[in-house]
């Protein structure tokens, strides 16, 4: 129930979105796309910032890169509260701001499959996501 409500408010949020920037003028798109843009570079720092900031703790690579990951990227359910708060205090906003919840994921899991991935074509990466000196690893 849980994931079908996900899915079903993603795509809701993205439609409405698109339609909304469907219909922009050129000088709106270009303002629009300047803060996707903005939105888009601001979270791919924040996952290689958390990802740098993670490596210096306990926590295995793999999990590092996959907690950076998160950090790297926002929340639709934050999204939507903050679009209802918005609302119920008749504070404007424009409406194609659900399209930069949908690319301002992207960053996240961008930096965390880069990530894995560079630590899988290393070789040391064993098949519980383990590497050489961290507890567990089994070459």
């Amino acid at each position: 129930l849980y994931k079908g409500l996900t899915i079903y408010l993603l795509i809701a949020i993205g439609w409405h979105g698109g339609e909304e920037l469907a219909s922009l003028s050129l000088a709106e798109l270009e303002h629009a796309l300047g803060f996707m843009v903005i939105g888009f570079f601001t979270n791919l720092v924040i996952g290689i910032a958390a990802y740098l900031v993670l490596r210096q703790t306990r926590l295995r690579q793999i999990d590092a890169a996959t907690v950076a990951g998160y950090y790297g990227s926002d929340s639709a359910g934050t999204f939507v509260t903050c679009l209802g708060v918005l609302a119920a205090a008749n504070i404007a906003f424009a409406a194609y701001m659900p399209v930069l919840l949908a690319v301002m994921e992207i960053p996240g899991c961008l930096v965390a499959l880069y990530i894995v991935s560079r630590l899988r074509a290393s070789g040391k990466l064993d098949v519980l996501g383990n590497m050489p000196g961290e507890p567990g690893y089994d070459p």
